[in-house]
């Protein structure tokens, strides 16, 4: 998990001694959250999105967790590394640092029970493009969006890559593969395909090419 791998203790068994661990960002503000934010898609679809920001005014750089496993369920389990079914990491840990964090039910998940989830779906794919672009416009966000998420979470910041939303700024992907799966994803606007034997980041790089996964 990203806020305990950055833990003093954790990181002084991984880095150079003379690393500047005191150039680490520190946590700034409190959290506040808003629920079940509705977030309309091109076809009328309402995404459902807990939103969480820092307790000041102002913008802020968003950070978009696209969940399928039901945003509800953080929480419920302790935020550990050898609990990896909480794959959007610490959420505080992000908020406290100045970041927006906006987590969504997928379609036809949790709190977002209009339409129907079907994994690489041309749906789920606009969904991304429409959610992150959603997010750029409010009032609180500074215009760059960033993706993060593990697993499943993982795989979809590819799709979104593939959308080249023009407000994604970044994602952080850990290394995830398309082993076992016998779906193909198609990117409509890269008309893009994927082997499924093939690992989720060389299809990303092939498919996506100078997308918004490598903007600056």
């Amino acid at each position: 998990m990203y806020s305990k791998a950055l833990d003093p203790k954790i990181m002084s068994t991984m880095l150079p001694p003379d690393f500047p661990a005191d150039r680490l960002s520190q946590p700034q503000y409190r959290m506040r959250v808003e629920k079940d934010v509705m977030i309309p898609m091109r076809d009328g679809v309402m995404i459902a999105a807990n939103i969480y920001r820092p307790d000041a005014e102002g913008t802020f750089p968003a950070l978009h967790a696209a969940d399928s496993y039901q945003k509800d369920m953080v929480g419920m389990v302790p935020t550990l590394p050898i609990f990896h079914c909480v794959e959007v990491n610490d959420i505080e840990y992000f908020v406290s640092r100045g970041y927006v964090f906006v987590h969504t039910d997928s379609r036809g998940t949790g709190h977002s029970p209009e339409g129907e989830w079907q994994f690489w779906s041309l749906e789920e794919q606009t969904d991304l493009y429409d959610m992150i672009e959603w997010i750029a416009a409010q009032d609180w966000c500074t215009g760059k969006v960033g993706m993060l998420g593990e697993s499943l979470l993982a795989w979809v910041q590819w799709f979104a890559a593939c959308q080249q939303p023009p407000h994604l700024t970044c994602s952080t992907t850990p290394p995830t593969t398309t082993s076992g799966s016998s779906a193909t994803p198609t990117s409509p606007r890269s008309k893009c395909r994927c082997s499924p034997s093939e690992r989720c980041t060389k299809w990303a790089c092939t498919c996506a090419g100078s997308s918004a996964a490598t903007k600056k």
